[in-house]
């Protein structure tokens, strides 16, 4: 969402003034051009000229991020860093719910996320996957968290 505002008053002394209470000439770049805002989730960018809002990125939508899981498997699983047996039980914990997903119903997202955590806490304890193969999971899973729930 954008807000121009063009309203710029003009001091005693004929300057061009940003609405800040300071004089600031026209020829000149403020020393502050961005200003943001921390009392609102959405951050603002002020000028001498314009004022842009933005809202903050849109959560992903979970078939998106199930979609990166399958692949960061399947990525892992064929480095070796993932066992065959395992990439198996996390596609199988996944597929249904993209299934569901696909055909537009509600699905459990939130709850796949929660099994997929304590799945993969799991597996790697029991050296079934490397550090480093959890970690890129966990990442991917906690996007799957904030995704919008539900629907694709």
């Amino acid at each position: 969402m954008v807000a121009l505002a063009h309203e710029q008053d003009q001091d005693t002394a004929g300057h061009a003034s940003a609405g800040h209470g300071t004089p600031a000439a026209a020829s000149r770049p403020s020393s502050r051009p961005y200003a943001h805002s921390a009392s609102s989730p959405a951050a603002t960018t002020t000028s001498p000229t314009r004022t842009t809002t933005t809202s903050p990125p849109a959560p992903p939508r979970p078939l998106a991020v199930i979609r990166r899981i399958s692949a960061t498997i399947r990525a892992y699983a064929g480095t070796g860093q993932i066992r065959p047996d395992v990439s198996t039980d996390l596609n199988n914990l996944i597929q249904p719910v993209a299934t569901d997903l696909l055909a537009g119903r509600a699905a459990p997202v939130a709850q796949l996320a929660d099994t997929l955590r304590v799945k993969v806490a799991t597996r790697l304890g029991e050296g079934a996957l490397s550090p480093a193969a959890a970690r890129a999971l966990d990442a991917e899973i906690s996007d799957l968290s904030r995704s919008r729930t539900g629907r694709r």
